[in-house]
């Protein structure tokens, strides 16, 4: 990805707080993820499991991928380009440029119950330090019960 093309999460975070804009309010784990994302300087995303089929995991997009973005969806289907890093589940993308842009199937609203955070940094940033902090805001503003798990280069795969 060309560095100014795409835009993380994080930087659109940082970008309207610079200018002095409000953050959006959506629900309170989105309001606690964006906070932690602000604090630590990492991208999270977060994803309703009810609405998830199988298993998740961050690969290259395959031909095939189905995508439709957050807000695009009049627009309707919008595949990822072939290689491209995208978090998927086993019906569909979730979210396209590792974890930037989210699909429209699969996000959180106020009718959550179970959901998938993720926290990623391709900085010095200290995700797993990132993690226990919005471990502890979840249960602080929502009640929530958290498992934690870290997925590494060196730990690829972790089960929750």
């Amino acid at each position: 990805m060309k560095k100014t093309s795409y835009r993380s999460s994080v930087e659109r975070l940082v970008k309207n707080v610079l200018a002095e804009r409000p953050l959006a309010r959506i629900n309170s784990l989105v309001d606690a993820y964006n906070l932690v994302s602000l604090a630590y300087l990492v991208p999270i995303g977060a994803d309703d499991l009810d609405k998830v089929v199988g298993g998740v995991c961050f690969r290259p997009a395959r031909p095939g991928d189905s995508f439709i973005a957050l807000g695009g969806e009049a627009r309707g289907d919008d595949p990822p380009k072939a290689g491209e890093i995208v978090y998927a589940d086993d019906e569909k993308v979730l979210c396209r440029r590792w974890n930037w842009y989210q699909d429209a199937r699969s996000p959180v609203t106020d009718a959550t119950a179970r959901a998938i955070l993720t926290v990623q940094a391709q900085t010095t940033a200290d995700v797993e330090a990132a993690a226990e902090a919005l471990c502890d805001a979840l249960a602080e503003t929502c009640g929530a019960r958290t498992r934690l798990a870290v997925a590494s280069a060196a730990v690829p795969e972790v089960t929750l």
